[in-house]
């Protein structure tokens, strides 16, 4: 099943999500390692974190998690998207920082025993997602808009 991918089998086009230690970068392959839900989280570079199905994944720069009670999984990578600090402090290194997956086991989550509390937190996390979204992509506008004005300015 593991195929060892590496970063640069990601195709611009595709049926599937390939994943590497980016965030931001969205790359493809036309078949896919893994069917079910599962948490991905970057081990390199700037900390990242998905929720995902039907995909690949690049072996060397990410962790694949899996929680067979799907419920549980959303609720964890809910709670680890919304305190990515807990994850950014187990990455070390003085150039490019990785984490490692004995510095990963010291975070804890603690998973409510009710159930309906999780149903219930979903839409509150998924409107917190959807806003860090927002944030996100007026932050990639903001500096396109600063790196135009720059040129701009260089031409005149």
């Amino acid at each position: 099943k593991n195929k060892k991918l590496k970063a640069s089998d990601g195709l611009k086009h595709g049926k599937y999500r390939f994943y590497t230690s980016s965030q931001e970068k969205i790359l493809f392959r036309n078949e896919y390692e893994f069917e079910n839900y599962h948490i991905l989280l970057g081990r390199g570079g700037v900390c990242s974190i998905h929720l995902a199905r039907k995909f690949s994944v690049s072996t060397d720069d990410v962790y694949v998690l899996k929680e067979k009670n799907l419920q549980n999984l959303k609720y964890i990578y809910y709670y680890l998207n919304n305190n990515l600090f807990s994850i950014e402090e187990t990455f070390e290194g003085s150039t490019i920082k990785h984490s490692s997956k004995t510095k990963l086991l010291v975070v804890k989550i603690k998973l409510p025993k009710n159930k309906q509390l999780i149903e219930d937190m979903e839409p509150t996390f998924q409107e917190i997602e959807q806003l860090q979204e927002e944030v996100k992509n007026a932050d990639t506008l903001y500096h396109q808009y600063l790196e135009e004005l720059g040129k701009e300015a260089i031409k005149q």
